[in-house]
């Protein structure tokens, strides 16, 4: 009975979301602005790519490309129905936008020694960290006795951990997961799961299409349980461990 139920609502959502001869238009911006994506951009969009084609077998979407600066004024003006985005769901931003869950999470990570047993912020009390923002400054400035070091290079950051200079180093989860596993690898490590819910969404107007967001939810989510999400994430080389 239960799964009957779903079912049907599932077909609800879909039917809410528009027809296979109308797609709801989804735009993104290749650039992926304002992150720093280190020459990523590529990989990103074909993972959103695919994302949307995946998602596009139970609800039709077509994907368009617009630049960064008029992305979300598109969005407002109606142009298309939403976005992907990782401009952040903020509470003064839900008053404009509604947010999906996160799609792919791009938030820092606690980088270490391969022998360190760092796993979380509260371990960092006294220890010397490596940090690239004010943002991520936040996030261990209430640590006891921690000793924060402002860096403008992920690579210095990192080298200073392997040279022992630093104890840690907040790291994007793309930049971190690439280092560790070439540069430093059997050297440095990723000692913990994402420290923020930083990722990219599929966003909408506020209150227009709150059936498409949930959809796009639920089909990440099935996508995730069948394996085809961990595919898709080893193909287009994106490391992911979400919280």
């Amino acid at each position: 009975m239960l799964k009957k139920i779903s079912t049907l609502l599932l077909l609800a959502l879909l039917c809410c979301c528009g027809s296979k001869n109308h797609p709801q238009k989804v735009a993104l911006d290749p650039s992926w602005y304002p992150l720093d994506l280190e020459d990523r951009n590529a990989q990103l969009v074909g993972f959103s790519t695919e994302i949307l084609q995946k998602v596009s077998k139970k609800i039709p979407l077509a994907k368009v490309t617009t630049d960064a600066h008029y992305l979300l004024e598109g969005l407002l003006q109606g142009k298309y129905e939403a976005v992907l985005s990782s401009f952040p769901p903020y509470n003064f931003n839900k008053d404009r936008f509604d947010f999906s869950e996160s799609y792919l999470m791009l938030g820092p990570v606690i980088v270490v020694d391969k022998s360190s047993d760092i796993s979380s912020i509260k371990q960092l009390k006294g220890k010397a960290v490596g940090v690239l923002s004010d943002a991520n400054a936040l996030l261990v400035e209430s640590v006891p006795d921690v000793l924060i070091h402002q860096y403008s290079s992920r690579a210095q950051a990192l080298e200073d951990v392997n040279l022992k200079v630093l104890d840690a180093a907040l790291i994007d989860i793309l930049s971190a997961y690439a280092y560790c596993e070439d540069l430093y690898q059997g050297k440095l490590k990723v000692g913990s799961l994402p420290l923020t819910n930083e990722g990219l969404r599929l966003i909408t107007a506020r209150n227009k299409n709150g059936s498409l967001i949930k959809a796009f939810n639920q089909e990440i989510y099935q996508l995730k349980q069948s394996g085809e999400y961990q595919k898709m994430l080893d193909k287009w080389d994106l490391p992911q461990k979400e919280r």
